[in-house]
């Protein structure tokens, strides 16, 4: 079977904590196949990086079409890859980044996050309305914090 992930982690990436190891053994496990990213920095450009490297393909969702990703891209990211899908055109208020991210639970049969356990913010909100809607969530944050 294959599996299409959702991701949604923190801005503040810290890459010493992130699990490598963790989290290509679930892509192999969970054989994913296609990922549906937010384009947020750190944590969601990472994952990007990740999949142009292992050949998994990716879109992104952004949360209005005007949203510059043009700066968060890493020259490791295939742009040859990317998918874009926005549901508005223009920035409206904060809340288009709550719909962008329902829109990517919505569609994935699994949520990858990076959270370290702060309760509050888009990566907070997003693993409740995950859980709200029994889509499983895996968290790659390596000090123990459950999702």
């Amino acid at each position: 079977m294959e599996c299409i992930i959702g991701v949604s982690g923190h801005r503040n990436f810290d890459v010493s904590k992130f699990n490598y190891v963790k989290f290509l053994e679930e892509c192999v496990k969970n054989r994913v196949t296609h990922v549906l990213n937010g384009a947020a920095g750190g944590f969601d450009i990472h994952v990007a990086e990740i999949c142009s490297i292992v050949e998994i393909s990716y879109d992104f969702y952004l949360p209005y079409s005007g949203y510059n990703i043009k700066g968060r891209l890493a020259a490791g990211v295939n742009k040859e890859v990317l998918n874009i899908y926005s549901e508005q055109e223009e920035y409206d208020n904060p809340s288009c980044y709550h719909r962008r991210n329902r829109r990517i639970v919505d569609h994935c049969d699994l949520l990858f996050v990076y959270y370290d356990g702060r309760t509050s913010g888009g990566t907070y909100e997003t693993i409740q309305y995950a859980k709200q809607i029994n889509v499983p969530v895996i968290n790659f944050y390596q000090d123990g914090v459950s999702g």
